[in-house]
């Protein structure tokens, strides 16, 4: 494992890097079962820390990201996003 460190981000660009790298992880771990071909994702406010025109373009971000996995099958994702 890799240990990176980041100086000088700001509480959204830390939460923006953990957030999706959290994400992928427990996206990879859940289809590396050929058994599982849909994904709940539910995420509580994970733009809270974001500056506004990042939480405007949190689901576009998060669409994108989805699409860029490439699991090597059909996967179909459900997302409930909480906010505030």
């Amino acid at each position: 494992m890799f240990r990176v460190q980041f100086k000088n981000l700001s509480a959204g660009e830390l939460e923006f890097i953990n957030g999706f790298a959290n994400l992928h992880t427990a996206i990879e771990i859940a289809i590396e079962s050929n058994e599982i071909d849909t994904l709940l994702l539910l995420l509580d406010e994970p733009d809270a820390s974001f500056h506004p025109e990042w939480s405007r373009r949190y689901i576009y971000n998060l669409v994108a990201f989805l699409n860029s996995i490439d699991v090597g099958r059909r996967v179909n994702y459900q997302i409930v996003i909480s906010t505030h």
